[in-house]
């Protein structure tokens, strides 16, 4: 009886230890496979992220040539990377857009940074939405532009953009620009199908215009040069009303000082075959222009001279519309 009740007590001591055995068997494992478990984890994440890529890339590239190539103009980058982490962005380096009709027509940009507003996408937004950021002719543009089926969405802020330096503006003028630098603020939004609805303000700067001398269609046109030209402009109501429209200071230095007031009424725009044909105007443009610029043009004075005032400067009203000015002296 003694041995069997010695086996029988060795026996239910090692049913009393399995459990125990058992109950940190789980806990060792997990504690062996938690790094191995977590470096899997992060290598299938690099995965995941890393290798549709380069198929992001070409989609995208491709796309753009397209929609490119429907304007007219060939896309080109040096490089592009795409983000997810912190939201879906693409990010283009070295582009250039080049008219396939004049190849001096061309834009480039160092940088191009474009992310789309998630929320916007949702079925029930009726206004698509995008952040944008660029380095450009050595400056910076950025902001938020928004396109739907009549309504267009602009709030864009530029800084330091040199004009003289874009071959796309440079190409469609007469005249060679020496200097320009532009800065600005335009948040606008506008209604194609109802011009009551389209508001918002518009404030720009342009510093240190300058035109060198040259000669144009055989004119010999003086250097002219503007240190700063400001604009304000507020639209609400199907109405866009000149805050504020400075062109010049002090006749001594500027080759031209001009101050614009007044507004234009919009009209819907779909009604006519240009935008600009249905912006209505009611201007008044007071002006004088240096000795210098008087001189190279003889007749410039002999022109303007029905809308010349007592103290030698000159007043025009501004009517018609913004496709065809109608100019009338005085007023």
């Amino acid at each position: 009886m003694d041995a069997l009740s010695q086996a029988a007590a060795a026996a239910a001591d090692s049913q009393s230890d399995a459990p125990a055995q058992e109950g940190q068997s789980p806990e060792s494992s997990l504690q062996r496979m938690a790094l191995p478990a977590l470096g899997i984890f992060l290598f299938f994440l690099f995965l995941i992220l890393k290798l549709p890529e380069t198929r992001i890339q070409n989609l995208v590239v491709a796309h753009a040539k397209i929609e490119s190539q429907k304007m007219a103009y060939a896309f080109s980058t040096e490089k592009m990377t795409v983000g997810i982490i912190l939201g879906p962005s693409v990010t283009f380096y070295g582009i250039e857009l080049k008219s396939l009709d004049d190849d001096r027509m061309s834009l480039k940009l160092e940088k191009l940074k474009l992310k789309p507003s998630l929320f916007s996408l949702l079925p029930f937004m009726s206004v698509k939405k995008a952040s944008f950021s660029a380095d450009l002719l050595g400056g910076r543009a950025a902001g938020t532009v928004g396109a739907g089926a009549t309504t267009y969405v602009v709030d864009v802020s530029v800084e330091n953009v040199a004009l003289d330096k874009s071959k796309l503006i440079t190409s469609q003028i007469p005249v060679q620009i020496g200097g320009a630098t532009i800065d600005a603020d335009i948040d606008v939004t506008v209604d194609t199908a109802d011009a009551k609805k389209t508001a918002g303000t518009a404030r720009v700067k342009i510093s240190k215009f300058l035109l060198p001398q040259q000669s144009v269609y055989g004119f010999n046109l003086p250097k002219i040069s503007v240190a700063e030209a400001t604009a304000n402009v507020g639209i609400a109501e199907g109405k866009a009303t000149i805050r504020a429209f400075d062109v010049g200071k002090d006749i001594k230095t500027d080759d031209l000082v001009a101050k614009l007031t007044g507004d234009a009424t919009l009209d819907t725009a779909r009604k006519y075959f240009s935008p600009l044909e249905g912006v209505k105007l009611n201007l008044a443009a007071n002006f004088e222009i240096s000795p210098a610029l008087k001189a190279s043009f003889p007749f410039l004075d002999a022109i303007l001279a029905a809308g010349k005032q007592p103290d030698g400067k000159y007043r025009y009203r501004l009517g018609g519309t913004l496709a065809m000015p109608a100019p009338t002296p005085g007023g």
